[in-house]
C-alpha cells in the first residue's frame, strides 16, 4: 500500500517537474527573443525611483547646465541666436573660471548673421569648448534616374560648420538610441566610422575634464573602455553592444541650472561672482519648441542636455551600473522554475500561492536592495514570470488530476454513505484514511436479515415483494446514514453496513449499536403500516461485531466495490444468523466498547467457525441514553 502511494506521489512530482521544465523553457525562449524586455524595463525604472527615495543623489557639484529655456527665448529673441552671443558667453565663462564648456547644440548650418568666424575665434582663444556632431542615415537609390526597389542606407556625419569644428577643443557625437520601450537608458560611448573611432559627446567631455587625450582611450569591445591618465586609469563598463548604462540620479533639474539669459548678461555675478569657477558647463535647451526632450526612467520628457549631464556624472563619479550576466540570468530562471515545480506538489494550492507570493516579494526586495546598495541590476521579470507560470502550471495540473480523482471517489462512495460524508471525504482526499487500496483497520460491522422472508415472498406477487423490499431497504438505509455508517451491500433481503471507514469517529461502535436499536424501532412502524395495508409483517435479526478487518476497493479492474473482509466480518454475519426476529446480538468486543451506554442480557457463548474458543455474546435490550 505504501509502495503504491509512493509511486503515485513520485508520478505527480515527476509530472510537475516536467511541467516546470516546460514553463522554464517557455520563459527562457521569451527572454531570449525579448518578449519580456519591455516589461523588465518597467521594473528597472521602479528601482531607480526606490533608490531616489532611500538614498541621496550621487551628483558632481561642478556640473552646471546653461539652459535656453522659454524665458531666455523671450529675453534674447528669435532662435537661433546669433553665434556672436555664444562667442561672448564662452569668453565670459573662461574669464569667470569655468573649466570647460560643452554645447549640446549642433551648429551644422552657417549662421544667418555671419558670426561663425567670431564663434570659432572665441573657441580658439579659450581652448576649452566641446562641440557635438551627429551621425545620420541617408537613403539613396543606386540609380536616381531609374525607379529602384533597392534603397541604400549610407551613413553620413553632420559636422559643425568648419570655423566652429576646427577651433573646438574636441568633438563628440550626440546620437542615442532608446531601448525597446522607447525610453533612453544607455549610451553608446564609441562608434567606429570608416575605420576611425568617434567618441560620444559626454565621453569627449569627460576625457577633457580628466585630462585624457583621445589616444589614451582604449576600447575592449563588449567589456570596457579604459581612460589612461597620467596618474590614474578609469575603466568604464560597457555591455555587449558597447553601451554604458546611464546612472540617472533624478528627473528635471537634478543638476544646477541657470537660464541662458542670466548667464549671458552675467546676472549671477551680483550674488555669486565665483558661480562658474571650476565648473563643467553644458549649454543646451529645455524649451519644448526646440524639440530636445526625451523620456528617461525619471521623466517622460527630460531635456537632452540633462541626459548628457547624467552621462558625464556617471563617468566622473565612477557610479556605474552593472547588469547580471546572461549565465546568471539563465541559472535564476532555471533554479526558481525547478525548485517550485518540485516543492509545489507537496503542499496545498493555497499554501503554494502564499509561497509563490513570498518568493516574488522576497526576490523583488532583494533585487531592489542590491540595486540601491551596489548599483547592480539583477534580472527580475523572467524569474518572477517563471515562478508565476510554474505555480499556474503545477496547480492547474493538480486541480485537474484531483478533480478527476474526486469524481472517482464520489462515484464510489455516494452509493455507500450520505452526501455529507462524501463531502467530508473530498475535503480530506489525500488522507491515508481515505486510501482506496486494501488496509487493516478496526471497524464495527452490522448485518441484518429478514426472518422467513423466502416463505413470505412465495405467498406474494413479485411486484409486492419488490415494493416491500424497497420500502424496507430505504428505511433501514436512512437509519444507517443517520448514524454516519457505510452501507456495504444488499444481499437478497439482508443488509451489510459498517462504521469506521471511509470516515472514522471516536464513537463508531456506539453509533453502530444505536443504529441497530433504531432499525428495530423503525421496523415496528413499518409492520404497523403493512398490517393496515393488509400485508404480512416481518421480523428482522441483527448481528453486530467489532474487530480488525481488511477494508478497501476489492474486486476486478472492471468491477470494484468498497467493502470489508475478514473473520470479524464473518462473526457479525454469524451473530445475525442466530439472532431471532426482533433481537440484536452483539459480540464481546462490541459490548466492551459500549457497556456504559447499553443494557444487555448475557447469552451462552457460541461456537464460531475459525475460532478455537466459544465467543461470548450479548442480546441488546436497551440504550441507556434513551
Amino acid at each position: 500500500m505504501a509502495d503504491k502511494k509512493l509511486s503515485k506521489d513520485l508520478k505527480r512530482i515527476l509530472t510537475s517537474v516536467l511541467l516546470g521544465f516546460g514553463t522554464t523553457l517557455v520563459v527562457l525562449f521569451m527572454y531570449l527573443v525579448g518578449i519580456l524586455e519591455k516589461y523588465e524595463w518597467n521594473l528597472v525604472d521602479i528601482r531607480f525611483h526606490i533608490r531616489e527615495f532611500l538614498k541621496p543623489a550621487n551628483k558632481n557639484p561642478n556640473i552646471v547646465i546653461v539652459d535656453i529655456d522659454e524665458e531666455s527665448l523671450k529675453t534674447i529673441g528669435q532662435w537661433p541666436f546669433p553665434r556672436g552671443y555664444f562667442a561672448r558667453l564662452i569668453r565670459q565663462l573662461k574669464q569667470d573660471g569655468a573649466k570647460v564648456v560643452c554645447f549640446d547644440i549642433l551648429f551644422s548650418e552657417p549662421d544667418r548673421h555671419g558670426e561663425d568666424r567670431e564663434f570659432g575665434k572665441a573657441e580658439a582663444e579659450t581652448k576649452f569648448v566641446i562641440q557635438p556632431l551627429e551621425f545620420y542615415q541617408e537613403k539613396r537609390s543606386p540609380d536616381v534616374f531609374k525607379e529602384q526597389r533597392t534603397v541604400l542606407n549610407i551613413e553620413r556625419i553632420y559636422m559643425p560648420v568648419s570655423q566652429i569644428a576646427e577651433s573646438a577643443a574636441s568633438l563628440g557625437f550626440v546620437n542615442m538610441d532608446p531601448e525597446s520601450d522607447g525610453v533612453y537608458r544607455k549610451i553608446n560611448l564609441v562608434k567606429n566610422y570608416q575605420g576611425e573611432n568617434y567618441f560620444s559627446l559626454s565621453l569627449a567631455l569627460a576625457s577633457f575634464v580628466l585630462g585624457v587625450s583621445p589616444e589614451a582611450i582604449t576600447v575592449k569591445e563588449g567589456d570596457y573602455i579604459l581612460l589612461m591618465g597620467n596618474e590614474f586609469t578609469r575603466k568604464i563598463p560597457i555591455d555587449s553592444q558597447n553601451k554604458m548604462f546611464i546612472n540617472f540620479q533624478g528627473g528635471f533639474k537634478t543638476f544646477k541650472y541657470i537660464p541662458f539669459d542670466q548667464a549671458y548678461y552675467a546676472e549671477y555675478r551680483k550674488a555669486s561672482p565665483d558661480f562658474f569657477k571650476n565648473k563643467i558647463v553644458i549649454i543646451g535647451s529645455s524649451a519644448p519648441g526646440l524639440a530636445d526632450l526625451k523620456p528617461t526612467p525619471f521623466s517622460p520628457l527630460l531635456p537632452g542636455v540633462e541626459i548628457q549631464a547624467s552621462i558625464l556624472n556617471t563617468i566622473l563619479q565612477e557610479d556605474y551600473i552593472k547588469e547580471s550576466p546572461l549565465l546568471l540570468n539563465f541559472l535564476l530562471i532555471v533554479i526558481l522554475g525547478f525548485s517550485l515545480s518540485v516543492s509545489l506538489p507537496k503542499i496545498s494550492p493555497f499554501l503554494g500561492a502564499i509561497v509563490t507570493l513570498v518568493i516574488a516579494i522576497l526576490y523583488l526586495t532583494i533585487s531592489s536592495a542590491i540595486f540601491v546598495i551596489n548599483n547592480y541590476l539583477l534580472i527580475t521579470l523572467p524569474p518572477l514570470f517563471t515562478v508565476l507560470l510554474a505555480y499556474l502550471a503545477v496547480t492547474s495540473y493538480r486541480l485537474v488530476t484531483e478533480e478527476r480523482h474526486k469524481r472517482k471517489i464520489r462515484a464510489i462512495f455516494q452509493r455507500y454513505v450520505t452526501p455529507q460524508v462524501v463531502s467530508l471525504i473530498l475535503k480530506d482526499i489525500d488522507s491515508a484514511e481515505l486510501s482506496l487500496g486494501g488496509r487493516r483497520k478496526k471497524l464495527t460491522i452490522l448485518f441484518t436479515d429478514i426472518r422467513n422472508f423466502t416463505g413470505m415472498s412465495e405467498k406474494m406477487k413479485p411486484e409486492e415483494v419488490v415494493h416491500m423490499l424497497n420500502e424496507y431497504f430505504t428505511t433501514m438505509t436512512d437509519v444507517v446514514f443517520e448514524y454516519d455508517g457505510t452501507v456495504d451491500k444488499f444481499m437478497g433481503d439482508s443488509i451489510m453496513a459498517f462504521w469506521g471507514a471511509p470516515v472514522s469517529h471516536k464513537d463508531d461502535t456506539l453509533r453502530a449499536v444505536k443504529c441497530a436499536w433504531r432499525m428495530q424501532k423503525e421496523l415496528e412502524f413499518l409492520k404497523e403500516k403493512w398490517i393496515t395495508e393488509g400485508r404480512e409483517p416481518m421480523n428482522m435479526g441483527i448481528g453486530v461485531n467489532t474487530g480488525e478487518v481488511v477494508v478497501g476497493n476489492i474486486g476486478s479492474p472492471d468491477r470494484m466495490e468498497y467493502t470489508v473482509i475478514g473473520d470479524d466480518v464473518n462473526l457479525a454475519s454469524r451473530l445475525q444468523s442466530i439472532a431471532p426476529g426482533g433481537a440484536i446480538f452483539i459480540s464481546e468486543t462490541t459490548y466492551e466498547e459500549v457497556k456504559d451506554y447499553v443494557e444487555v442480557i448475557p447469552l451462552p457463548p457460541v461456537k464460531v467457525k475459525g475460532k478455537t474458543e466459544p465467543v461470548k455474546i450479548y442480546q441488546l435490550t436497551g440504550i441507556k441514553e434513551e
